[in-house]
């Protein structure tokens, strides 16, 4: 369950935060998502099933139906005319379009649940770059008001054969859930504790640039890669304070593996610019590797 004070971060280059500093944050289609990660919205067979059944319950399957049918391309709606008996051929194709639609027409702003930093965000998502730290509170009231958006865990459905997490069951503790499939995401990807803010696309559109965040209302926390040598880190945040002097405080590079560390920073320097006698550093090197 998310709750308003959960930590969530997001791991991003250096060029996305700046625009994030600027207000603004490029946020893709679930559509172009999918063209980027093959196990995106890919439910298994049953997902046709299970939405018919909800909105069915919901009384919404006949005005959803006729709906989705229009959408069609007029091949595919001669297609379904000439099996009017075949109900699972229907069910599968317009099952198919609802989530087809609902991928184009939603955009998704993609963060990570957890207490402490994560090696592998940093290594996928943050090389070299920054992570930003915030709560679901957070996050939505920085976004611009009065733009519709809905911020939520993702819920991770095993597609093997009877798991504990099976879409099945899934939906059978959540029947909404079916309905906005773009929170839903294979169980390969729970280690990303992914949590979402999704809201509306322009048809056509691989996504929308949004404007007018509210990043002082935003970051809690602005993280600099641990792989990074503390000098370049140490630069950066100068550069950062410059920017952004208002978030002085809340700038810092990670400690995650333990290396870059203010002594060695001195120290390097102390050899490199000349400051110090330099043979205590090399004194385990034979004299022949001295110069190199």
């Amino acid at each position: 369950m998310l709750e308003p004070t959960d930590k969530i971060w997001r791991y991003m280059k250096l060029s996305t935060f700046l625009l994030l500093l600027d207000g603004k944050a490029w946020l893709p289609s679930i559509a172009t998502l999918q063209s980027m990660d093959p196990l995106e919205g890919r439910l298994g067979d049953n997902f046709h099933e299970n939405l018919w059944d909800e909105l069915h319950r919901q009384g919404l399957r006949e005005e959803t139906e006729k709906w989705l049918h229009e959408s069609l391309d007029p091949s595919m709606q001669r297609m379904l005319g000439l099996n009017p008996g075949h109900y699972l051929l229907t069910s599968r194709v317009l099952g198919s379009a609802y989530a087809e639609i609902l991928a184009r027409r939603r955009v998704a702003w993609c963060w990570f649940k957890s207490d402490l930093e994560s090696a592998g965000m940093w290594s996928i998502y943050g090389n070299r770059g920054i992570a930003v730290r915030t709560s679901p509170e957070q996050l939505d009231q920085s976004f611009p008001a009065g733009k519709e958006r809905t911020i939520e865990s993702m819920i991770y459905v095993d597609r093997r054969p009877c798991p504990d997490n099976s879409l099945q069951r899934v939906i059978h503790e959540r029947p909404e859930a079916i309905l906005r499939p773009y929170f839903l995401k294979a169980a390969e990807y729970e280690h990303e504790g992914e949590v979402r803010l999704v809201a509306h696309c322009p048809e056509g559109a691989a996504g929308i640039l949004v404007k007018d965040i509210k990043v002082e209302n935003l970051i809690n926390e602005i993280v600099i890669s641990p792989l990074l040598p503390l000098d370049e880190s140490e630069a950066i945040k100068d550069f950062l304070t410059d920017r952004a002097p208002h978030f002085k405080d809340k700038i810092k590079q990670s400690d995650l593996n333990g290396k870059n560390t203010p002594d060695m920073a001195d120290r390097v320097d102390e050899v490199f610019y000349g400051t110090t006698d330099d043979h205590m550093y090399l004194a385990e090197l034979p004299p022949a590797l001295r110069k190199l």
